[in-house]
């Protein structure tokens, strides 16, 4: 049952990933293709981190790490670039496009950095989900700013990437004070981080079901 819970938020993103496969079969827009890309390389870590968990460890002499958490450091860099790439797209401010290409630059750097010098790659990488994290809600509120600002009138429950912003921006606003806090509670309220552990766990699902409803929308014009 423990298992059950700790993985229930594997359905809606299995279901989000099959849905957002006809991105590619109905022609939307690139930004839509390349999240659906981004919502497999998910599924594919979080499917390869089990197995690594709960089934390779097991073999006789295994002699590659007993911890999982180097998959879902080294996951952090394509996954947070392939963000980058579809609010890129979205996007029409220059200022924005550009620092968005900054960031894109410094990520990746800065994760490598951080994994050389501070957190290992078999430790939890919270600087750079920190990072990551800044970077979704900066680019969620830059995209909500821009929809604000449009002359053009669009029906907001039916656009794809409204729910895609909105999931991403709940889970990652949420999940930044948690990261930041989570040394700490693990050496001083180990309670409350267990708490705050299935908060994360609802969080999860809820993004990933926020973009079963983007996918169940029509496909947006090929601006948006």
């Amino acid at each position: 049952m423990r298992i059950m819970i700790q993985h229930s938020y594997m359905l809606p993103l299995l279901v989000s990933v099959v849905l957002s496969c006809k991105a590619f079969g109905r022609r939307w827009p690139a930004p839509y293709r390349v999240f659906s890309v981004l919502l497999l390389t998910i599924f594919l870590v979080e499917v390869l981190a089990y197995l690594w968990q709960s089934y390779f460890i097991t073999f006789r002499n295994w002699p590659y790490s007993q911890s999982n958490l180097w998959l879902y450091n080294c996951s952090l860099i394509p996954q947070y670039l392939l963000y980058m790439a579809v609010y890129y797209k979205v996007l029409h401010s220059t200022k924005l496009k550009r620092a968005i290409l900054a960031l894109a630059v410094a990520y990746p750097v800065f994760a490598v950095v951080n994994n050389i010098f501070w957190q290992d790659i078999n430790s939890f990488d919270s600087y750079t989900l920190a990072m990551a994290d800044g970077i979704v809600i900066f680019m969620t509120i830059a995209w909500f700013n821009q929809v604000l600002r449009e002359s053009e009138i669009i029906r907001l429950a039916a656009h794809p990437m409204v729910w895609i912003s909105v999931g991403a921006f709940i889970f990652h606003a949420a999940n930044l004070p948690y990261i930041l806090s989570l040394d700490f509670l693990i050496h001083n309220d180990v309670p409350l981080a267990i708490a705050l552990f299935y908060i994360f766990l609802t969080l999860n699902c809820i993004m990933y079901s926020l973009y079963i409803i983007a996918f169940l929308c029509q496909p947006p014009p090929p601006t948006s």
